[in-house]
């Protein structure tokens, strides 16, 4: 990847992407779908007839030898051979029967009245069709996804939707109270969540060690960092922040851009930019001290492949085991595998990994020639690495084994594909972190350099 980094040194501004064109159907469309019931075609909404054509690859036939189940609570259509269809949540199948929950009734059908299963987009995946079929500036519509966000379940997102329709139109009335309404379901939720009997006895305990993560805003700065511009994930930049960028650089030349603007008019259409739009003009600017008011809803492409190809694939599983480099055992490197599944310790993991030397001063993660990472090279067996896995002693030793089966490993190339995608030239990120040393390295005085 040759992402622009809004941190190196004097690269070559970023490209600003280029706005995709609205459908020009996308207004009638999004009329159409009333309450958000009915969307996107390939979503399989209850007022569209079932598809005629062959099931996707990996989904089951009823009644047909399956390759690849589908996972027990994947949500689902039911296309029965006399026309009808069900939508549930799968449970199983067998050769005798489909059987999925229906508004949590388990229901079973004859395998041979079942035409076929359709596995349904995830809540996420339909959110994302919905979000990218709307112009980023009809703030009517952007509404209507919070409110079908809202009757999904979904407050989080809804609250962050309803507020980027009131920052393009303050005086939308039904955003205004649809966000009150919202909050006030919030703290509903919140007051019907059972709380501990304040008059039961504690016991503290023996006091635990907690493994310091990142915070969320530091979360959102590698994330601003990362941000691929032709590729740009879900983000949002205030109309203050926005103002803020252009009080203190209006008449600035950003190269590959142009001139900030200064009249009250261009000012106006600057701000109502997409955010990607808006964040290209501050990465071309350097306006390093605005990053941290953007703030990143997802991660950005070359993050996702880190959690989902390598972190949450084999790192955390072998490498962040208690055995491994997961406990306070470990030789130098320590990671967390607490909460292994969330953003914090991803993304805490990473930076771990991003910034530890070492013996000789070497790190970890190259991003010039990702192959010869050495992080790379102590997860495959030490024959046919140029950088071998220590030694392992302490409660480990002689139980080693590496992640990876070798260069040749799929798991293997996706980690390098990984390391292509991040931003370079890298000149780090401004993050305060300290991770914590482990035991054995305390107490034999090792303690990682340039941490």
């Amino acid at each position: 990847m040759t992402t622009t980094p809004p941190h190196a040194g004097s690269p070559k501004p970023p490209r600003t992407p280029k706005r995709r064109p609205h459908p020009p159907l996308a207004t009638a469309w999004i009329v159409s779908w009333g309450v958000w019931g009915v969307c996107v075609p390939a979503m399989a909404q209850d007022s569209l007839p079932p598809p005629k054509a062959a099931p996707p690859e990996g989904v089951p036939m009823a009644g047909a030898p399956v390759d690849e189940p589908l996972t027990a609570g994947a949500e689902v259509d039911v296309y029965l051979r006399d026309g009808r269809r069900e939508t549930g949540f799968f449970v199983e199948q067998t050769k005798s029967q489909v059987t999925v929950s229906i508004n949590g009734v388990r229901t079973s059908f004859p395998a041979e009245s079942v035409e076929r299963i359709a596995r349904l987009p995830s809540l996420d995946e339909r959110y994302r069709m919905l979000r990218d079929a709307i112009d980023p500036t009809d703030a009517e519509s952007i509404v209507r996804l919070a409110e079908w966000l809202r009757g999904k379940g979904r407050l989080d997102l809804a609250l962050w939707e309803v507020e980027r329709a009131l920052l393009i139109e303050p005086g939308n009335t039904r955003g205004k109270d649809l966000k009150v309404e919202i909050i006030a379901q919030q703290k509903v939720n919140e007051a019907k969540r059972p709380r501990p009997d304040p008059a039961a006895p504690v016991d503290p305990g023996p006091p635990k060690f907690v493994f310091p993560l990142l915070t969320p805003d530091q979360i959102n700065i590698i994330k601003v960092y990362e941000v691929d511009l032709r590729d740009p994930p879900s983000m949002l930049i205030s109309a203050d922040a926005t103002r803020k960028f252009l009080a203190a650089y209006a008449g600035r030349e950003v190269p590959g851009l142009g001139t900030v603007p200064t009249t009250p008019e261009a000012k106006e259409l600057f701000v109502r930019q997409r955010p990607a739009d808006i964040l290209a003009w501050f990465f071309g600017a350097r306006a390093r001290e605005l990053y941290g008011q953007v703030r990143v809803r997802e991660s950005p492409r070359a993050m996702r492949l880190f959690v989902q190809d390598v972190h949450n694939t084999w790192l955390i599983n072998s490498c962040a085991t208690a055995k491994c480099h997961g406990g306070e055992e470990a030789g130098r490197l320590w990671l967390t595998n607490l909460k292994a599944g969330t953003d914090a310790a991803a993304y805490t993991n990473f930076l771990i990994l991003d910034r530890f030397r070492t013996a000789d001063g070497k790190g970890l993660i190259d991003y010039e020639q990702p192959e010869k990472s050495p992080l790379l090279d102590f997860a495959i067996p030490r024959e046919q690495a140029v950088f071998k896995h220590p030694e392992v002693s302490g409660v480990a030793k002689g139980k080693w084994r590496p992640a990876l089966t070798g260069r040749d490993d799929d798991r293997y190339r996706r980690a390098v594909e990984w390391i292509r995608a991040m931003y370079r030239p890298r000149t780090g990120y401004p993050v305060e972190y300290d991770p914590p040393t482990p035991r054995a390295a305390k107490s034999a005085g090792d303690v990682p350099p340039d941490r």
